[in-house]
């Protein structure tokens, strides 16, 4: 022998792992559903922006429910305010992180 192992019986190869795709594309565009919105990169102002609307309006609702369906002599207004606050900083952490995380993936 000149140095060289044999392989096991039964030992195959490694298979290189194939990446994952959105939507079942085949093509390796993965990333067609969000670059063809703009989305793609750093978050611009107008995406935090609408995220902490849109998570305004709906912690609006959710603190509606809340005050409609209290049963007390007087709902928590300190509550009331935390879960906007909350919903507001929450959004707009998810926004970053998520597109951060598509980033990375690239």
């Amino acid at each position: 022998m000149d140095g060289k192992v044999l392989p096991q019986p039964g030992y195959s190869e490694p298979k290189e792992l194939e990446q994952p795709t959105i939507g079942g594309m085949e093509d390796g565009s993965d990333h067609e559903l969000i670059s063809s919105n703009g989305f793609e990169g750093a978050p611009t102002i107008w995406m935090s922006l609408a995220a902490m609307a849109l998570a305004f309006v709906l912690s609006l609702l959710i603190t509606k429910v809340y005050q409609i369906t209290f049963t007390g002599e007087r709902y928590s207004q300190a509550f009331v305010h935390t879960i906007i606050m909350m919903s507001v900083v929450s959004g707009n952490t998810n926004l970053k992180v998520s597109l951060s995380y598509l980033e990375m993936r690239d």
